[in-house]
């Protein structure tokens, strides 16, 4: 079994440097490493670090694409040949036997049983006060253990970090995940939005555990470094407002008990954004939470009326 290495990038020399460290320190190497890189500034690799590449037999591929986190997962996983491709992102720590363990999941279950192997991330147990409040929104909500990451009424995901055994996922986030690249290839992540896609990574892993299951492997460990990347708090509630809510919609069943579920999760966003703001003495973080919101549910209404 065979695969590759995808990893979007920008502005963060020092990172995907570090990133392309811990892909050479794999344990099982990959054929190909595909760097898509959308720096105001082109990243190169040195020669030195070409050298290594060399030395290892793994193919160092750089391109450069305009900033989208989805565009890039795309124009990268367009240069791989191999049957999985693994995404990863430039701030997210790997262990040694990441990748040979989630690769002995394919062998084990077969290519065409899967659509995706992720691993489990390396959490922390969350306060008792923010849990309470994620449960009681309706908001994404992430416990240490437990059997498996489920949907929550509201669209958002209940995620179980470790799972004490392999479990079957409905959605998972891009920062270590591999996918059987016939199925990305075909489902494509979704472009709409330029830039950092806050969301674009579940809504397709949502599509494809609809075509083909998600395992979720227990014993392949990842902590997610969350770089910021140059994205302000108030950025987030804006991509947050219109981003991850519009592919929240794409995937709603349209009934009562949803739509009160969202209303509640919107409610327990906006308030969030409110103590931001107010740490941050600025109203900014609502209201751009806000007026992202406002702009995803006027798209969502006028598709709508669209295909009446």
């Amino acid at each position: 079994m065979t695969y590759s290495v995808v990893i979007p990038t920008k502005d963060r020399p020092r990172e995907i440097v570090e990133a392309l460290d811990r892909v050479l320190g794999q344990t099982h190497l990959p054929e190909r490493t595909v760097v898509v890189d959308a720096s105001e500034v082109p990243w190169q690799p040195t020669p030195t670090l070409e050298r290594r590449f060399v030395d290892a037999q793994v193919e160092l591929v750089v391109c450069h694409a305009p900033p989208s986190t989805a565009g890039q997962r795309n124009v990268g996983v367009d240069r791989v040949e191999s049957p999985v491709t693994l995404f990863l992102d430039d701030d997210v720590e790997i262990d040694s036997e990441y990748a040979a363990l989630l690769l002995a999941r394919w062998a084990e279950h077969g290519l065409e049983s899967l659509g995706g192997v992720a691993g489990s991330r390396r959490g922390h147990r969350p306060r008792a006060g923010q849990r309470l409040a994620r449960l009681v929104f309706m908001l994404h909500l992430h416990e240490l253990n437990g059997r498996a990451t489920t949907v929550r009424r509201s669209g958002k995901l209940r995620y179980v970090d470790r799972p004490v055994r392999d479990v079957y996922v409905p959605a998972v986030g891009s920062g270590a995940v591999s996918y059987r690249t016939d199925l990305v290839s075909e489902l494509r992540y979704d472009e709409r939005f330029p830039g950092y896609a806050l969301g674009e990574d579940l809504d397709l892993a949502r599509r494809i555990s609809a075509c083909s299951p998600i395992l979720q492997a227990h014993d392949a460990l990842y902590r997610d470094l969350a770089a910021p990347g140059g994205r302000s708090s108030a950025e987030r509630w804006y991509f947050r407002g219109r981003r991850e809510t519009y592919f929240r919609l794409r995937h709603s069943d349209g009934t009562a008990t949803f739509r009160a579920a969202f209303a509640v999760s919107v409610a327990g966003e906006l308030l969030a954004a409110a103590l931001d703001g107010l740490r941050e003495r600025s109203l900014r973080h609502p209201v751009v939470f806000v007026r992202g919101l406002a702009q995803t549910l006027r798209e969502r209404g006028r598709e709508r009326s669209a295909r009446r």
